[in-house]
């Protein structure tokens, strides 16, 4: 799973950013664009963010700024050779007495 903090979500700048967890070969990227909003003071807001696409849905971020970047973050991200990955469920880490669950291969441990 990649973690991205969605600055802008279809091109609409979010006051509080959440962030969604994604399939890694589900998310695309799609380029950096400046999104535009008013704020509550009908002035101009301007926000640079790199975009990517995951499930028709287009999510603005400012973790990373150019195509390189988000490969970089992507292979970091979705590495899961050898040591495993953590289980992410409602995007919560899944938990067992106390210890963060992992996915290698096909064994389930903590």
């Amino acid at each position: 799973m990649m973690a991205i903090r969605a600055s802008t979500i279809n091109g609409e700048i979010q006051e509080f950013p959440p962030t969604y967890y994604f399939p890694c070969s589900q998310v695309h990227p799609q380029g950096e664009a400046v999104i535009r909003d008013y704020d509550d003071n009908t002035c101009i807001v301007a926000r640079k963010v790199y975009l990517v696409e995951y499930g028709g849905n287009v999510f603005g971020t400012v973790q990373f700024d150019t195509y390189e970047e988000f490969e970089d973050y992507k292979s970091q991200s979705c590495t899961c050779c050898g040591g495993g990955c953590v289980v992410i469920i409602g995007g919560c880490v899944l938990l067992y007495n106390g210890c963060d669950l992992t996915y290698n291969k096909n064994i389930l441990s903590n």
